[in-house]
């Protein structure tokens, strides 16, 4: 069976289990995943699994392959699943098991078996740093839609609320600079919000915020669609921000592209808390940018 279709009948699949996963996922320690899938296995664990589609390999192709990719996936991904339209299972399966590496078999009609499971004891140690990046964009990733449903706008490590780009938006995503989770009021293209609300309530309620939350405004320059070029013009507490900054950025959004993000860290990727933690902290965050969100 081809590859392509290997993908495909896999993704059917997970999409029937009803459970949250991303295709062409790239990982932080490297390499980029076919299939990452993650649950709440209960209010403390997330189970985290990655899957590696191919064709009809050959032993050798498939030895070289666990040495090669699932290896390295193995150093953040509790679980790894080589995904196969192969006629050889038999060969495959010793493979796989030596190797800690769940086998699952597509057939020609679809139908899909699982030959192998991964045990739950790893053979090889998880990467702390790798394991715990992934563990908290997961996370992110759960409580966010938890908070929000399915139907959201989604992008590497950032979930946004499905609003159009000229009205604010929720936001939540990972920073890879420092490792840490952020939620926050966002909106791409701020011309219409700032011609029709009220700059100096605005103000007197960002300044009312602690100085844990920052705004970041900028200017967006889109050369292709859907590629946008930033440029950031305040970056600041919010408890810095004076009138003149916001008159300053609705002069810029007559003739620009202005971006505006008001944002706190709820969590950083060292911390492993429980599923009603990560809820907690969203919620938080959601009830103190709730009146800048009315306004915008």
């Amino acid at each position: 069976m081809d590859e392509t279709f290997v993908k495909k009948y896999l993704n059917d699949y997970l999409k029937n289990k009803n459970i949250s996963y991303e295709s062409e996922f790239s990982l932080l320690s490297g390499g980029r995943v076919d299939f990452l899938s993650y649950y709440w296995k209960n209010d403390y664990e997330i189970s985290i699994n990655g899957y590696e589609c191919k064709g009809n390999p050959s032993p050798y192709s498939v030895a070289k392959i666990i040495r090669e990719q699932i290896m390295e996936y193995q150093k953040a991904i509790q679980k790894t699943y080589l995904v196969v339209g192969s006629s050889r299972i038999n060969e495959l399966n010793t493979l796989c098991r030596v190797n800690s590496v769940g086998l699952i078999n597509i057939k020609q009609d679809g139908s899909i078996k699982i030959i192998v499971e991964p045990p739950e004891e790893r053979h090889l140690f998880l990467e702390d740093t790798a394991y715990k990046n992934l563990r908290s964009i997961s996370a992110m990733y759960l409580t966010f839609e938890e908070k929000f449903g399915s139907k959201l706008r989604k992008g590497s490590y950032w979930r946004s609320t499905p609003e159009p780009n000229n009205e604010a938006q929720f936001n939540m995503g990972y920073a890879e600079d420092t490792g840490s989770v952020y939620f926050s009021i966002n909106i791409e293209n701020s011309l219409k919000i700032l011609n029709r609300i009220n700059l100096k309530r605005l103000h007197s309620e960002l300044i009312n915020l602690s100085d844990d939350y920052w705004i970041n405004a900028g200017i967006t320059i889109y050369h292709v669609p859907r590629k946008g070029i930033y440029t950031t013009i305040i970056n600041t507490s919010v408890t810095e921000i004076e009138m003149a900054d916001l008159e300053y950025l609705k002069e810029k959004a007559q003739d620009n592209i202005v971006f505006l993000q008001i944002t706190t860290n709820v969590w950083d990727s060292y911390e492993i808390l429980s599923r009603r933690i990560y809820l907690s902290r969203v919620e938080i965050a959601m009830e103190q940018l709730y009146n800048i969100k009315n306004i915008m």
